[in-house]
């Protein structure tokens, strides 16, 4: 029909068991052919049990959540922030009965609750230190006891006990350093050991000091 017609036209293509792993255009069931042939070829993934405590959405509503990306291959996927979401949602009706529908739904901004006057106390809180036996100042391995990411936390109320927003501070941190808010810098701790710290880089505002 489409040779007959040269239109374009969509095929739609039944996957096989993954176990719960993502989709990819390899997982095609029957003949890897007509993936192959197909100008486009798009994979359809329910948000996993991660993704959606990264992005915040409650545990039982996640299978509401799919993304959609274009070409299908794993080495080609994009991060999720970046993938095409949508989510099954209910509108009511006029004449009040409901209806599930698709729509967009965008994945949260790392930065959408956080202001430049958060950042400026992000690096108050990295240039006074903390007062504990031992501080040496804020380091940029975010297995030691005094990661930067702790600083962070505690000026923006996030709970490191939560793998999604260690995750998050994490790359805040990484952020804030690629745009040089913060800075990495190598010097040797008491023991004469090699370490990469997190100091302030350039101010977030002009400051008096």
């Amino acid at each position: 029909m489409a040779n007959l017609t040269h239109a374009s036209i969509a095929m739609y293509q039944h996957t096989r068991k993954t176990n719960g792993d993502e989709i990819t255009i390899e997982d095609s069931r029957g003949a890897i052919a007509l993936p192959n042939a197909s100008r486009d070829v798009r994979t359809l993934n329910h948000m996993t049990k991660a993704e959606a405590e990264e992005a915040g959405v409650e545990p039982d509503k996640r299978r509401s959540y799919f993304r959609v990306t274009s070409g299908g291959k794993a080495n080609l996927m994009p991060p999720v922030e970046k993938s095409d979401w949508f989510r099954f949602a209910s509108v009511e009706l006029g004449n009040g009965d409901n209806v599930g529908v698709i729509e967009k739904w965008k994945w949260p901004s790392l930065f959408e609750e956080v202001a430049s006057d958060d950042l400026l106390r992000v690096q108050q809180r990295i240039r006074d230190g903390d007062e504990r036996k031992g501080f040496e100042g804020w380091r940029e391995n975010e297995k030691a006891q005094d990661w930067a990411g702790r600083a962070v936390a505690e000026v923006l109320g996030y709970d490191l006990g939560s793998s999604a927003a260690h995750q998050q501070v994490g790359k805040m941190l990484a952020t804030w350093v690629k745009n040089k808010a913060l800075k990495i810098v190598k010097r040797d701790d008491k023991k004469r050991m090699p370490r990469k710290w997190i100091d302030v880089g350039e101010w977030a505002t002009d400051a008096p000091w």
